[in-house]
C-alpha cells in the first residue's frame, strides 16, 4: 500500500491517473491518498508535483523520494543534508 500526502490543487490528477479505486480521506488542507502501485512508478509518478505531494508510505519510498531530491538538488550546485 502506497500513501501520500497531497494538496487539493493536484488532486484531480491524482484521480485521473489512478481512478476511483483510490482511498481519499481529508486532512486538514490536504488530502491522504492510499492506493496499490508499483514502488518503481510511484517513485517517478510523485517527484513530478515536487511540493505538492509528500510521501507516507512505505518507507522505501520516502527513504528513495528523499534520495531523489537530494541528487537533483545537487545537480544545481546544492548540497542538502
Amino acid at each position: 500500500m502506497i500513501e501520500f500526502l497531497c494538496d487539493e490543487e493536484v488532486l484531480d490528477d491524482v484521480i485521473n491517473k489512478f481512478g476511483k479505486e483510490i482511498k481519499i480521506k481529508k486532512q486538514d488542507d490536504k488530502y491522504k491518498i492510499s492506493l496499490i502501485a508499483s514502488v518503481k512508478i510511484m517513485e517517478y509518478y510523485l517527484l513530478q508535483y515536487g511540493t505538492k505531494i509528500t510521501v507516507i508510505s512505505p518507507q522505501s519510498l520516502v527513504d528513495k523520494t528523499i534520495e531523489n531530491v537530494k541528487k537533483t538538488a545537487e545537480r544545481y550546485g546544492l548540497e542538502i543534508k
